[in-house]
């Protein structure tokens, strides 16, 4: 396994102003990772949503809805805080934030308020893993990175709409039937099908998968360089790893994850932008490149 990325410098993540957040099992709290680690350069950054998200506890938040004047509320904010979130409205009967609209995302975009802007432009019920509607996801256009997020906890899960969030077009996009172990292929089509993982992604954007969830996939082992998931390591014993596509160490994964590389290319993808790949642990703040 490569070395762990102590702070995402190492993915560039600086340098895009507008990130939004598609998929399942993390969003919200790589979002909130993000922040701050944005936030802690002394950035200032606005968290948001393009669709629904239950509130945050910890962040202020302001609302269109109430707001007179939106940008000074958010340049008046910004003297106290470096994280601040925008929603449209809150929806006392879900209990969420509304989105707010793509024109009023580009607005804020353009007040030049703050360097970072992270939305999450997706809904999954909660689910550790989804495929997306006709409507989704809701990427706003000035995307310049857009990251996919997908649960390592639903490997070898029976696809069923309780485990999936929109099954029947998770199995209609990877070919996994449903009632059949959901295998690590078939995450690997959702992400290169053209309507998949990175659906309405703009034409230029920059794409990063993170397979989230490495703690539980793990049974909470602790990663660092010496970890059993080097590559001159033993086995792990866990669960998870027990398929054909995933198997008992990390060698077997990455051997799987370039034989998949390979052949998707040979059969000339869909997916014309090839993403990176990452393992990662929202709640751990740990990231690997696969």
């Amino acid at each position: 396994m490569s070395q762990i990325l102590s702070t995402f410098k190492e993915l560039a993540v600086d340098s895009h102003k507008l990130i939004s957040l598609v998929g399942a099992g993390g969003k919200t709290s790589t979002m909130l990772w993000l922040a701050d680690y944005f936030a802690r350069q002394n950035k200032k950054v606005i968290v948001s949503t393009s669709t629904k998200l239950y509130p945050f506890t910890d962040i202020p938040t302001f609302f269109l809805a109430k707001e007179k004047n939106i940008l000074e509320t958010i340049k008046k904010s910004f003297e106290q805080h470096n994280i601040i979130a925008i929603a449209d409205d809150y929806l006392a009967d879900l209990g969420k934030l509304s989105g707010i609209s793509f024109e009023n995302i580009t607005k804020i975009y353009n007040s030049e308020l703050c360097e970072h802007i992270l939305i999450e432009a997706d809904g999954a019920a909660r689910k550790t893993l989804k495929a997306p509607s006709a409507h989704e996801p809701c990427i706003p256009a000035e995307t310049s990175l857009c990251v996919g997020l997908m649960g390592l906890d639903s490997l070898n899960n029976t696809l069923t709409e309780e485990t999936v969030h929109r099954a029947a077009i998770f199995s209609l996009l990877t070919n996994c039937k449903i009632d059949e172990k959901i295998l690590f292929s078939h995450l690997y089509t959702l992400v290169n099908h053209a309507q998949g993982l990175f659906k309405n992604t703009p034409k230029d954007c920059e794409r990063y998968v993170f397979l989230n969830k490495l703690d539980l996939l793990l049974n909470d082992l602790s990663l660092t360089n010496n970890s059993p998931l080097t590559n001159s390591s033993p086995s792990i014993s866990s669960p998870l790893l027990t398929n054909d596509s995933l198997s008992t160490n990390y060698s077997s994964l990455s051997a799987s994850f370039n034989e998949l590389q390979k052949e998707t290319e040979e059969k000339k993808s869909l997916l014309k932008q090839k993403p990176s790949w990452y393992l990662c642990s929202a709640e751990k703040k740990e990231l690997y490149l696969l």
